[in-house]
């Protein structure tokens, strides 16, 4: 959905951690400035036994701060 949006066929709904790179550099524009919370938050599970290995914990990080990135974009507020 968001990338026939980019293309101008149309419009899409998505949360910001998906769209807020093509709103800051300008592919996206929000119509609306209203926008609607999550209810519920978003959740990683990992695996107790794999929970210690270095590529895992570089995910996570990099997860968290994507997530931080897109929340914090101007874009978005």
């Amino acid at each position: 959905a968001l990338d026939l949006a980019i293309s101008g066929l149309g419009v899409a709904l998505a949360q910001g951690i998906y769209c807020a790179e093509a709103l800051e550099d300008g592919r996206l524009v929000r119509p609306l400035a209203q926008a609607l919370e999550l209810r519920q938050p978003y959740c990683l599970t990992i695996p107790e036994r794999s929970a210690r290995r270095d590529v895992v914990a570089a995910f996570r990080q990099w997860l968290i701060d994507e997530c931080r990135r897109a929340v914090n974009s101007p874009a978005l507020r």
